[in-house]
């Protein structure tokens, strides 16, 4: 408890700082995509930086040089999003790829079952196959935890939920190898979710890409490690940025829009707009609260029964209908072209 105290306090003096002195400003003026988040216009992204400072410090005995490497490529590729406005969206995804085969090649961490047994018997006679899979899975996630980066709390609030499912699984079965790991993690999130709440940090692209990075990573390896979860638990967990990116992929093309021009039109932007109307002050908190609110719904019940493929099946079907309903019921009452 004390840990979560002193670092939600360091976070927050550095983030009260970088506004005073207009360091590390995401100018969201730019920003389509986040222009919600702050009603000041000077939210620090410095959140993403004080992840991988404490990730590293916290596991820095656990931690091989390429793995350092690794996590901090993948942090400065969205770092520099944030910073440099014209980086080029194709460098951006193909330093993604090259850190993700990077990190299957040395550590071998790839996607083995789908409880398919015509892919995996692709898989298993296709060394390329699984690198590839595995490759588009975490892209998916990355960029889409991204996407979901547009409300207080709810992007480190979704995956403090996420680690707090797979805690209670370590728990069940007793399994202390990676418990100190995710204690800490937890520990690091919940200081981030505080300082998040009052509008002194926000992720950033950074820090959204370090965080999705290493939880799908660390999921994959989990589910290798324990056959008795069924892989779609992963799904489950992680559906919601994975939709939020393939579906605005998909409404993008529809819409003729370019794929990689950020927007106001997910359904956060929504939920936000909704709540604004009712309540303009605190309408950008209970937006992201609602968003992490729902998802401990459906995060609780795939833990529940996180060795079931046909409920996890189940859980996902009906959180996808869930989403799109929303999404156009909402577009719709609000008249949102």
């Amino acid at each position: 408890m004390l840990e979560i105290i002193f670092l939600s306090i360091i976070f927050f003096l550095i983030g009260k700082i970088c506004q005073n002195k207009n360091i590390l400003l995401d100018n969201l003026n730019f920003s389509k995509h986040k222009k919600y988040i702050s009603t000041s216009n000077k939210l620090p992204t410095t959140g993403g930086l004080f992840l991988l400072i404490t990730f590293l410090i916290f596991n820095i005995d656990n931690l091989d040089i390429v793995r350092i490497f690794i996590l901090i490529g993948i942090f400065l590729v969205g770092f520099f999003s944030d910073i440099f406005r014209n980086f080029s969206p194709i460098l951006r995804i193909l330093l993604q790829i090259f850190l993700c085969i990077i990190y299957i090649s040395f550590f071998g961490i790839l996607v083995q079952d789908t409880r398919i047994d015509l892919i995996n018997e692709y898989f298993s006679n296709n060394q390329i196959l699984p690198i590839v899979f595995t490759t588009f899975c975490l892209l998916v996630l990355v960029n889409g935890s991204n996407f979901i980066d547009g409300l207080n709390i709810s992007v480190i609030g979704y995956y403090l939920l996420i680690f707090i499912s797979i805690f209670y699984l370590y728990h069940q079965f007793e399994a202390n190898s990676d418990l100190n790991f995710i204690n800490n993690f937890i520990k690091i999130l919940l200081a981030l979710l505080i300082v998040n709440f009052f509008n002194k940090t926000q992720l950033g692209d950074g820090g959204a890409y370090l965080l999705s990075f290493i939880t799908g990573f660390f999921i994959i390896d989990f589910i290798n490690l324990n056959k008795i979860v069924s892989p779609y638990y992963a799904i489950s967990l992680l559906w919601y940025p994975c939709l939020e990116n393939l579906f605005s992929i998909i409404r993008k093309l529809i819409s003729k829009q370019k794929v990689s021009n950020p927007d106001n039109h997910h359904l956060h932007h929504l939920i936000f707009l909704l709540f604004k109307k009712k309540q303009n002050k605190f309408a950008n908190n209970i937006s992201g609260t609602v968003v992490v609110l729902i998802n401990s719904i459906i995060i609780f019940v795939s833990t529940y029964f996180y060795y079931s493929t046909k409920i996890q099946i189940l859980i996902i079907s009906l959180a996808i209908l869930i989403y799109i309903t929303s999404y156009f019921k909402l577009k719709n009452y609000l008249k949102v072209k």
